[in-house]
């Protein structure tokens, strides 16, 4: 797949994989965007599609993993810095310090164990979201104005299924809902053409 059909589909791992290696070639996205999409339209695109660019990892993560990828750097140093600490303690500390150490401890391990429940949660539902089999196509023909009218349900899903997808036009969700779903039921001559 060449650099042109890669960022123009929605395979979005392997957009985000490609622009995180180039960028660490020393790229900026304009540059991998050059002479394919404007950088503004792939910015766009990208946050439509649930990522972000996280300038403390230097990549494009998802924005539900953002705050999770970012807390993962912090313990790491926090570690580091308890290790450098003197083991002997203050001749004038108290003995409820030890206490009040293991509180907090305690307090730490009990909001890490939260953390990871929400990351858990929030994987699942990127998969209970993968199960859809609905894939927009790209049509490479020009459309043809026609009227219709629709129940105001069909406008409600319409519209949500718009917010879903919302890198697309209305008539090209609605002209892929609809080659799709005659295609289950008879055989389209040009369906793989389009």
């Amino acid at each position: 797949m060449n650099k042109k059909d890669l960022l123009l589909s929605d395979n979005w791992e392997e957009i985000i994989a490609y622009i995180n290696q180039e960028r660490q070639t020393g790229l900026q996205l304009r540059d991998i965007c050059r002479g394919v999409i404007s950088k503004d339209r792939m910015s766009q695109r990208i946050k439509e599609n649930g990522y972000t660019y996280s300038a403390k990892l230097k990549t494009y993560v998802k924005s539900s993993e953002k705050p999770f990828l970012e807390e993962e750097q912090d313990p790491f140093y926090k570690v580091k810095e308890e290790i450098k600490k003197p083991l002997s303690k203050p001749k004038n500390t108290k003995k409820s310090n030890g206490v009040e150490d293991e509180t907090k401890t305690i307090n730490q391990l009990f909001k890490k164990i939260e953390n990871l429940e929400k990351r858990v949660c929030s994987l699942e539902n990127q998969v209970n979201e993968k199960d859809s089999d609905f894939k927009p196509l790209h049509f490479n023909e020009e459309p043809i104005a026609k009227s219709f009218k629709l129940y105001p349900s069909a406008v409600e899903a319409i519209e949500k299924l718009n917010r879903k997808y919302s890198g697309f036009k209305k008539q090209d969700l609605l002209s892929s809902l609809i080659v799709q779903a005659v295609a289950q039921y008879i055989e389209l001559e040009d369906s793989s053409e389009v």
